[in-house]
C-alpha cells in the first residue's frame, strides 16, 4: 500500500482522506500493526480505481480480495488441527 500511496504522491493524512479511512488506520497498515481487511481493500480499490495489491486499473471484485484471506484461514485451521 505504501507503493500506491507514494506513486500518488500523497502523505498518509491525504491518502486516508481519499480512501475514506482514518490516518491511524493507514499508519497501522503501513507499519504492519494491522492487516487490511477485505472490506477495506475493496473500498480503497474502488475509490482509487485500481487494485491496491498489484497496481492495475482492472476492476476488482470482492471475491478476488477475499480469496487469499480464506486460503490463509484454511491453512491456519489445518495447522491448529494438525491436519
Amino acid at each position: 500500500m505504501i507503493r500506491v500511496r507514494t506513486e500518488l504522491r500523497l502523505n498518509q493524512a491525504k491518502f486516508a482522506e481519499v480512501i475514506g479511512m482514518s490516518k491511524d488506520a493507514v499508519v497501522s497498515w503501513e507499519i504492519g500493526r494491522n492487516k487490511i481487511s477485505a472490506t477495506s481493500a475493496l473500498r480503497m480499490s474502488a475509490r482509487l480505481g485500481r487494485n491496491i495489491f498489484d497496481g492495475t486499473t482492472a476492476p476488482v471484485t470482492a471475491a478476488e480480495l477475499v480469496e487469499p484471506h480464506v486460503r490463509e484461514y484454511e491453512r491456519s485451521l489445518r495447522r491448529r488441527l494438525g491436519v
